[in-house]
């Protein structure tokens, strides 16, 4: 008996050391997230149809490519850097990295730590924080990462932010440091984005010298017009209920992720008077049932439907029936939008197919063009070489994936292909513009219909603003709340500065009606200053009869009003506060009020640079310590900005 239980032990132990040698050897290569995504490269050939056949190859599944194991990390508020991470995916695969992309929702610690290369982009969201779905990841690197752990991985972050704001970059810098402050090693230096400029041109002319030293350092060759490796593969139904449920498919489109809910839109009506020429839509929706609350100056998301007159014409030019029942799947069944569906459906409601045309995509639809004329500038345009074709022709004629297949008929990209490579339809935000106490039961928007004539007769639409203006009363659109720290005090006895202009008036407006409420309910309110602007009193002065109402009753101490286009000189809302600058700092820095701007980024550096400089003049002190007094508004959390670029 005690041989047999020495044998059995010895067994058990034998086991136990293979079990240990294979987690130290193999986890370590185990797929990020639980889902691999192979695809290596062919040999390159130059006739057009030679490039749409190799091209088209790379969809129908291929061995794991044989390189170095590269993780694609994104964080991602609007889906811009999301999409960044899928184009550098695809080139990783092309260039032979056994590549893997990795939403930082998913993120976690322990296998993070085993990987040998990682290629981060990151936007900064609000006031320099990081995206939602990278919030766990900041607070390990912050809180929770030992230094060393990283000692084995090699690492290059790009940050997408805006030079409007103060915390510009802040995330992309942050994760940069500490990345290399846990033991990484920078295998190329950061690359920063300005959504404000060049945003796109800043991300190619980092990715191109990012690529050049990544793949020098691991010994491989930079294929730079490697054609384009696609992870999905499209599989048409017959419509028989069966089929359909046999194909159904798991999405990891972060949209898909969002709570959304189906809102009743209560009201829609102008806001402009009809002598403006442009639009500004009022709309309340209605959260009665939805689950939803929100607190006043928080935001709506609303998932916007593209015009049907884009889908048809998509379709015609893509030569497929509207109404065919597909799925779009991965060898792990996982899909880039909910599957199965129509045709009709993915061009209207899961992907962009209005906004203007991505570089990297110009780069693949070159792969699919049979005439080599059209192949050629679709490639330049892709490059820094084609910067000022693309400006012109794609930028500044705002043409999107219609106008694009269009004007280059050679170009015969497979559906499944063009699905998997056009961007995510995303969300648009806004700032409620109505009060959590007065009216709980709704959020309103306040949003100018996009509208622009560009060059060859068409005209330009914004696909989220054309949503709401469609919305019938009674209709229901997508939405979410989103919090925000666009908030009022919390003792309503502290004075507020506001200053908005246009639309940025919306979360201003929201303030103004919770603190009528308020005071309509026995609370104190504070001295209370507005500074609005438009082009027009008479064409485009938001809410007016709601803010002089509000003056006249007192819940507005005082309305400093700028009509920019009623007079030879314009006259901004940074003229007002010019002009007023020694009551608004007496509540400012006297009475430690709050300060609120919102509206466009341009508007709100020239607002707090007219307040630092008048600062400077009112207590005699150079612009250097105007800078460092006003900052302290941001310092001590009494200064906020609600802005857009």
């Amino acid at each position: 008996q005690c041989s047999t239980m020495a044998t059995v032990g010895s067994v058990l132990a034998v086991l136990g050391i293979l079990y240990i040698v294979y987690r130290f050897f193999f986890k370590k290569s185990a797929p990020v997230g639980g889902r691999d995504k192979y695809a290596l490269p062919v040999d390159k050939r130059t006739t057009g149809a030679a490039r749409a056949a190799q091209a088209k190859s790379n969809s129908d599944g291929r061995p794991q490519p044989t390189g170095p194991r590269m993780l694609v990390a994104y964080g991602s508020q609007t889906g811009t850097a999301e999409g960044f991470a899928q184009t550098l995916h695809k080139e990783a695969l092309g260039r032979n990295f056994n590549a893997h992309l990795l939403d930082l929702d998913e993120f976690d610690q322990d296998t993070f730590v085993d990987e040998p290369l990682v290629l981060l982009l990151t936007a900064t969201y609000g006031e320099g924080e990081p995206t939602d779905n990278a919030r766990d990841f900041h607070r390990w690197l912050e809180n929770d990462a030992e230094p060393g752990c990283l000692n084995n991985t090699k690492f290059s972050v790009f940050g997408l932010g805006n030079r409007q704001y103060e915390q510009f970059n802040a995330m992309g810098r942050f994760f940069d440091a500490k990345m290399e402050a846990a033991g990484a090693e920078r295998i190329y230096e950061r690359g920063e984005g300005d959504d404000d400029g060049t945003l796109e041109d800043d991300f190619s002319a980092w990715k191109e010298e990012m690529w050049s030293a990544v793949t020098e350092a691991y010994g491989l060759a930079d294929n730079a017009n490697a054609a384009p490796t696609f992870s999905y593969k499209l599989s048409a139904h017959s419509g028989a209920d069966e089929t359909v449920a046999a194909f159904k498919s798991k999405s990891h489109g972060k949209v898909d992720a969002q709570r959304m809910r189906e809102m009743t839109v209560l009201k829609n009506y102008e806001l402009h008077s009809a002598n403006s020429g442009r639009s500004c839509r009022h709309v309340e929706v209605d959260l009665n049932g939805t689950g939803f609350t929100y607190v006043t100056g928080d935001h709506i998301g609303v998932m916007p439907v593209n015009h049907s007159d884009q889908v048809e014409r998509l379709v015609d030019r893509m030569g497929v029936d509207p109404k065919m029942e597909f799925s779009l799947t991965d060898s792990d069944n996982f899909s880039p939008f909910p599957c199965p569906c129509t045709v009709e459906t993915a061009l209207s409601r899961y992907v962009e197919i209005n906004g203007a045309v991505k570089k990297s995509l110009l780069g693949i639809l070159s792969h699919f063009a049979q005439d080599e004329s059209e192949a050629s500038r679709l490639k330049s345009m892709s490059k820094k070489e084609g910067k000022a074709d693309f400006d012109k022709f794609i930028s500044k004629g705002h043409r999107g994936i219609c106008d694009v297949l269009e004007a280059f008929p050679s170009v015969n990209i497979p559906l499944g292909n063009l699905l998997e490579s056009l961007p995510r339809l995303q969300p648009r935000f806004y700032s409620i513009s109505s009060s959590s106490k007065l009216e709980p039961g709704l959020a309103a928007i306040t949003a100018v219909v996009v509208k622009e004539a560009v060059e060859g007769g068409r005209t330009f639409r914004g696909v989220c603003t054309h949503t709401l203006l469609d919305a019938a009363e009674g209709s229901k659109v997508q939405a979410f709340i989103r919090t925000s720290t666009f908030k009022l005090p919390k003792a309503l006895s502290t004075p507020c500065v506001m200053v908005g202009a246009g639309t940025g008036l919306a979360p201003l407006r929201g303030f103004v009606r919770e603190l009528s409420f308020q005071r309509n309910n026995g609370k104190d309110i504070g001295q209370n200053i507005l500074v609005f602007g438009c082009q027009n009193s008479q064409h485009d002065y938001l809410y007016r009869e709601e803010l002089e109402n509000a003056e006249s009753q007192g819940i507005i101490s005082n309305l400093f009003l700028a009509f920019s286009r009623e007079q030879k000189k314009k006259v901004y809302v940074q003229d007002r506060v010019r002009e007023n600058a020694e009551m608004i700092w007496q509540l400012l820095s006297k009475q430690r009020g709050f300060l609120y701007i919102c509206g466009g980024t341009s508007m709100a550096k020239g607002v707090r640079a007219a307040l630092t400089e008048e600062v400077s003049k009112l207590e005699g002190i150079t612009i250097h310590k105007a800078e460092e007094r006003v900052q302290s508004l941001v310092t001590e959390n009494r200064f906020h900005q609600d802005v857009w670029s």
